[in-house]
């Protein structure tokens, strides 16, 4: 079962609220890994975000986590090549419900032996 399988099964959620896989471009295999932490101003809680981001994540094979901020925000740590990192923010954007508005990023230092992408809470 899925992860946003699980997730529709423990929250209720409208019945047109469906996970779509947008489709895939071709990728560079050469493109570098890097690690990035994004925060993601806007319309971005309670609007299953985090389960989104994931989902979107490990289809595209990048590791990290996503989590909600006090503040409103929300923050996701990517690691992956670079035109998937891209290409995920931008298909966040289009998501049903989401509204960013603004999109904060700074690269960090890759950790080799990560292996998951997760929400945190």
């Amino acid at each position: 079962m899925s992860l946003w399988d699980k997730l529709r099964a423990k929250f209720a959620l409208p019945a047109d609220y469906e996970l779509q896989t947008p489709n895939l471009p071709h990728f560079n295999p050469n493109a570098p890994i890097i690690r990035q932490e994004c925060f993601f101003s806007g319309q971005v809680q309670g609007v299953g975000f985090r389960f989104q981001t994931a989902e979107l994540a490990q289809q595209l094979s990048l590791t990290g986590w996503v989590k909600n901020l006090d503040d409103g925000r929300v923050q996701a740590v990517f690691q992956g090549p670079s035109d998937k990192i891209a290409f995920i923010k931008k298909a966040l954007a289009q998501r049903p419900y989401i509204k960013i508005t603004h999109i904060t990023s700074r690269k960090l230092a890759v950790i080799p032996d990560e292996h998951v992408f997760e929400p945190r809470y």
